[in-house]
């Protein structure tokens, strides 16, 4: 079970969608891209249910993150 509030969840959720729909793609065809870039298999459905269920692995994200043109800073909190 994910410790993540499902407020967090659902953001993460949603910003996939959009930023993917930025760049023209639905979930299908980002994660068609995902599978192309990274050679993996294009499991829509897993993918999906893992961000609902807040239980994509880091480097999944990533992949993801890479593809709709994302990118992470790290910072220490004040």
């Amino acid at each position: 079970m994910s410790s993540l509030p499902k407020e967090q969840i659902e953001y993460l959720r949603e910003f996939i969608r959009f930023k993917a729909a930025t760049r023209g793609m639905n979930l299908t065809q980002m994660m068609a891209k995902v599978s192309e870039v990274y050679n993996r298999k294009p499991e829509v459905g897993n993918y999906s249910g893992k961000i609902r269920r807040g239980t994509l692995s880091v480097l999944e994200l990533l992949e993801i993150f890479d593809i709709i043109g994302v990118e992470i800073e790290y910072k220490d909190r004040s």
